[in-house]
């Protein structure tokens, strides 16, 4: 679905998405306790519904009433069955491990730009220790029983490998120890650690080392589920550009994304707590910043897009991450800032860009939801109208993001496919 922003000024309150990364948390740990709970999450996004349906395969019974997730407890297992991952890298990495350590032989089906991401170091480390996989395309084969013992991971590419096996080698009768070279997005790490230990699950750690014991029973989560980081910094660009928002107030947590949030600040934004909300006000003059992304790599597409109205040249490093993601987000954003008329380019795995606005024209987002939210916040303040190719991608994390947008005053056209007419919202 291709769409159309318009200039247009945005004003009022929005309620952030529940935690993307912290919801597949709560899901597999409530899972794993066996124990009847509700979860309250504010938007379904698709990659929330291929983990519950993913945990179905496994045994799990969930049903979805209102704005609340409920867990009804375990049945057993089929011997064999599909979990389909669609294009959730947070499903596949998660449950891989997670069906390993269960003995159950499942096949792992993934959408196109799934299957494109790194899959190498399960395929790699895996065997040592009891699974075997077979690859066939968009499919991928496990069979056998996890076991456990010494696990050597590079997480230069991502922390998600450790956590998927954090979460399911308690479950093994043995020890186990994970080490982590090149380590990245810590913070989703300790976010795992939090909930991990909220569940009873006790890990030690020394630096890049996780000594974790074998046996080990999980209980519910306790902790309510936060507000997204992520999904929050698309309106942190809103109110940079000098839009009047206002946001639900976000909890405290170890989500990666928050420092993303402190760089706006760095940028001239600034933040006004009242009493319900959280508001956000604009700066006279947008700073240009020096920002190393890879420990928040979901956080750069907005603060590129806010750098893109700076007074100034802006430079992005260390964002090699970015490549391995929906899209080649490097190749995304400075592809699509060019065509916008901004002077940008890729630099050392890194974008070097000079501020002054953006124009109006064509962007292809190459199916990425954030791609589709930063550019099209970023499009409000444009000097001519900007089309977007792939507006329902945002579905995969933010599935009302097009309501909010609206509903506060933001102008798009939906070009329906095979429709010769367009869908006029707002105009």
């Amino acid at each position: 679905m291709n769409i159309t922003i318009f200039p247009s000024q945005l004003k009022g309150t929005v309620k952030l998405p529940s935690s993307k990364s912290l919801v597949h948390r709560h899901l597999i740990a409530s899972f794993l306790a066996g124990e009847k709970r509700e979860i309250p999450v504010h938007g379904l996004s698709q990659d929330i519904l291929h983990t519950m349906e993913g945990l179905y395969a496994l045994g799990g019974d969930f049903s979805i009433k209102d704005e609340k997730i409920f867990f009804c407890g375990r049945q057993t297992p089929s011997e064999e069955g599909e979990i389909f991952c669609g294009e959730s890298a947070s499903t596949l990495r998660f449950l891989i491990p997670l069906a390993g350590a269960l003995g159950l032989k499942r096949v792992f089906v993934m959408e196109d730009s799934l299957a494109r991401r790194p899959l190498k170091l399960y395929e790699k480390l895996l065997p040592a220790h009891g699974i075997k996989l077979q690859r066939d395309g968009n499919r991928l084969e496990i069979s056998g029983k996890l076991t456990g013992g010494n696990f050597c991971i590079d997480g230069s590419e991502s922390s998600q490998w450790v956590t998927g096996l954090l979460m399911s080698l308690p479950l093994l009768q043995e020890n186990s120890e994970i080490v982590v070279e090149n380590p990245s997005s810590q913070n989703y790490i300790d976010l795992t650690l939090e909930l991990l230990g909220d569940c009873g699950i006790t890990i030690r750690r020394a630096e890049n080392k996780y000594e974790i014991l074998g046996g080990q029973t999980y209980r519910s989560p306790t902790r309510t589920v936060a507000e997204d980081a992520s999904q929050a910094c698309f309106w942190f660009l809103a109110g940079l550009l000098g839009h009047d928002i206002r946001l639900s107030p976000l909890g405290e947590d170890a989500q990666a994304d928050r420092k993303a949030l402190k760089v706006f600040a760095t940028m001239g934004l600034r933040l006004k707590r009242e009493e319900k909300t959280l508001r956000l006000l604009s700066p006279r003059v947008i700073r240009p910043v020096k920002v190393f992304g890879d420990e928040f790599p979901d956080g750069i597409p907005p603060l590129v897009l806010g750098a893109a109205f700076a007074k100034g040249q802006s430079r992005f490093q260390k964002l090699h991450r970015l490549r391995i993601k929906e899209s080649d987000r490097l190749e995304t954003l400075v592809k699509g800032l060019q065509n916008l008329k901004v002077k940008a380019d890729i630099q050392e795995e890194g974008i070097i860009l000079q501020g002054g606005g953006l124009s109006g024209g064509v962007v292809h987002t190459q199916k990425d939801h954030r791609m589709v939210m930063a550019f099209a916040i970023g499009a409000t303040k444009a000097t001519g109208p900007v089309s977007l190719s792939d507006g329902e991608s945002v579905k995969k994390s933010y599935p009302d993001f097009w309501r909010d947008f609206q509903a506060m005053g933001g102008k798009v056209i939906f070009h329906e496919e095979k429709v010769k007419e367009s869908k006029v919202l707002n105009l």
